[in-house]
């Protein structure tokens, strides 16, 4: 997963500006991220937290379309407001309450199941 980085802060124009591809060089963003950061204890947590966010947005979203249901509808069924629907939904919100995703989830004749594992 490389990725094209600057090493210059110049905003000038013309030859020998930001855009120029000579003053680009290639860098493996994966394997610092993976060096450097995962060895972060905070940032480990947060990083969990954020991909299980992630993952509960997505099911919830991929369910409700699936049933063919707007978010203002589901929000009907399950007794809430669209903005509500809409929040599960965000990748990264990490407010999911067990009674609000099994009302939810219920909603869409789905299944919930939690599993906590030992790190």
């Amino acid at each position: 997963m490389g990725g094209l980085v600057s090493r210059s802060r110049s905003r000038g124009a013309g030859k020998g500006t930001a855009l120029d591809p000579r003053r680009y060089e290639e860098i493996d963003l994966g394997a610092d991220i993976a060096t450097e950061r995962i060895r972060s204890e905070e940032f480990r947590r947060t990083f969990d937290a954020l991909r299980d966010a992630t993952i509960v947005a997505r099911q919830l979203h991929r369910l409700r379309v699936r049933r063919g249901l707007t978010q203002s509808q589901l929000a009907r069924i399950v007794g809430t407001s669209q903005q509500v629907i809409s929040r599960l939904e965000r990748p990264g919100y990490d407010g999911h309450s067990l009674s609000m995703l099994r009302r939810v989830v219920s909603a869409l004749e789905g299944r919930l199941v939690v599993e906590i594992a030992s790190m």
